[in-house]
């Protein structure tokens, strides 16, 4: 998925997506205490919808939306 790859970025979280479907979600800044880079791998729901699986304890849910 060479076209969603890159580094995204927002308030206190740097968002990493690689070719290869995988996704990086680090916490920086004032929140780089909250809880150690989630390593997750992305399941296509759509062409643009995807669902992030082994979130982990940090979230409350077993997967996390991801939407481009």
């Amino acid at each position: 998925m060479k076209r969603f790859a890159g580094v995204y970025r927002r308030e206190g979280v740097v968002i990493t997506v690689t070719e290869d479907l995988k996704l990086r979600y680090e916490f920086v800044g004032g929140m780089a205490d909250y809880s150690p880079p989630l390593d997750m791998d992305l399941v296509p729901v759509t062409g643009t919808v995807f669902a992030a699986a082994g979130a982990g304890p940090s979230f409350s849910e077993d997967w996390m939306p991801v939407v481009f």
